[in-house]
């Protein structure tokens, strides 16, 4: 679920008009709550201590912004960064889209245009922070640690569990009807390297 405000970060190069009407709209917005820097050091400091959900960026500042924008999506990966320049070429957006910004837009920018790409942009972070939790639900689900039992027998398949996920080889599993064969294969795979790729049952009965 989308919280009411979006917290927004603007790194704004040359003081301009196209910056000043494009804060000044920010500021107008209801739910839009603004950070505003002309700092590369200070736009990470504020990434790393406030709940950004944007970064709108002047793709000129930084010397390296594809390098700027990788440290961002490694800090906080579900963050969408919007890069603006007064010099687009479709070279600088092709590289910059490749490597994870969410657009990228000459300056000026329509104010409404920009309001509407930063709704886009939140509702496409609901649905990373909705996948991650998914992903979290399953692996807790199949957490090798939830096999319930005391006996000397389980925890023993339980210490086997959490070798062999880890290791690449192939796996049987035997034992009669009802004792946990699938929950004990997918206590393996979404515990192994490859958690993230399908898990494919098949019934051969």
């Amino acid at each position: 679920m989308r919280e009411k405000t979006s917290h927004i970060l603007v790194i704004m190069g040359t003081r301009n008009k196209g910056w000043e009407d494009l804060i000044a709209g920010l500021k107008k917005h209801k739910d839009f709550i603004p950070y505003v820097t002309a700092s590369i050091s200070e736009a990470v400091m504020i990434i790393k201590n406030e709940p950004i959900h944007i970064v709108i960026c002047d793709y000129d500042l930084p010397r390296d912004s594809l390098k700027f924008l990788r440290k961002v999506k490694f800090l906080k990966p579900y963050i969408e960064m919007i890069f603006l320049s007064e010099n687009v070429n479709l070279s600088k957006a092709t590289e910059a889209m490749k490597e994870g910004a969410y657009d990228f837009y000459q300056l000026p920018v329509d104010k409404r245009l920009l309001h509407t790409v930063i709704d886009k942009a939140i509702e496409k972070q609901i649905l990373f922070f909705e996948k991650s939790a998914l992903v979290l639900k399953i692996q807790e689900q199949f957490d090798y640690r939830n096999i319930i039992g005391r006996s000397k027998a389980i925890k023993h398949v339980v210490d086997i569990v959490s070798s062999v996920a880890q290791k690449n080889v192939n796996i049987l599993i035997s034992g009669e009807t009802g004792t946990g064969k699938e929950l004990v294969a997918s206590a393996i795979h979404y515990n192994s390297p490859r958690s993230a790729k399908p898990f494919i049952k098949l019934n051969c009965a």
